[in-house]
């Protein structure tokens, strides 16, 4: 069993500014627009701050998509993946080969880039979250009956919301899901827990004691977030995780 990172949420690639963590180590997380047609309701003009009486659009300033930069986004769905309160977490990229690689119990960990309030950088990476997985379900490995099941049983996916509204059957190639096992411990932390040091060169890597404890498969937390496998052990990560939660309390 293995630990899986995943780099997620919105970025100096598709909003200013970066999402925020306080000096409380409390943070926003802040989805990346949607691309494509959803029955997503979430919008960044109706979906509120965590910790401050704003909505996410108001914290932005402009968010990037359809090959531009746009002011005016309130009404710009959220693309909520993953989704915390389901538990569901789907790609048909660059994380589908590792996905596909996961087996029940292991576990998916969520990082995103985060500056300190009212700064520009550094952008440190920080946990943001993370799940055991229940199952994995390949959309190209399906039959049609079974796609129909599949498609019912991960209607809270972004990607399966992406496909209802279009009916594009484009929109599944490739898809893979992992769904997380409500037995088992999983959710987005009250805390953000940093787990980057920037080196002389400007980029970002795991500081030593992370690098440690994880065993990560690149010591390299930079550019596109790409996921990264750790050969550590699913109950002595979620140990080590709840534990750095409650000392930054």
């Amino acid at each position: 069993m293995t630990v899986l990172l995943i780099g997620i949420g919105a970025d100096t690639t598709n909003t200013e500014p970066t999402p925020p963590v306080y000096p409380d180590c409390r943070f926003e997380y802040v989805p990346i627009p949607e691309w494509s047609e959803t029955t997503e309701t979430r919008r960044y003009g109706n979906t509120a701050l965590r910790h401050r009486d704003r909505s996410l659009a108001d914290y932005l300033d402009r968010v990037y998509r359809d090959d531009e930069w746009h002011r005016e986004f309130a009404s710009r769905p959220l693309h909520h993946d993953p989704n915390f309160e389901a538990l569901t977490f789907g790609d048909p990229g660059k994380t589908r080969s590792q996905l596909l690689r996961s087996d029940p119990g292991d576990v998916l960990a969520f990082y995103a880039g985060l500056v300190r309030e009212g700064r520009s950088s550094p952008i440190h990476r920080y946990l943001l979250g993370y799940f055991t997985i229940d199952s994995i379900t390949d959309f190209d490995a399906l039959s049609s009956v079974e796609r129909n099941r599949a498609l019912d049983s991960h209607e809270h996916n972004a990607h399966v919301k992406q496909y209802r509204a279009s009916g594009n059957s484009d929109r599944l190639a490739g898809l893979v899901i992992a769904s997380g096992d409500y037995g088992q411990p999983g959710r987005l932390l009250d805390r953000a827990v940093r787990i980057s040091e920037r080196r002389d060169n400007g980029h970002y890597y795991f500081t030593d004691e992370w690098e440690s404890f994880l065993d990560p498969s690149s010591p390299y937390l930079g550019g596109f977030k790409n996921p990264i496998s750790c050969d550590v052990s699913p109950a002595a990560f979620v140990e080590r995780l709840e534990e750095e939660v409650e000392r930054l309390r």
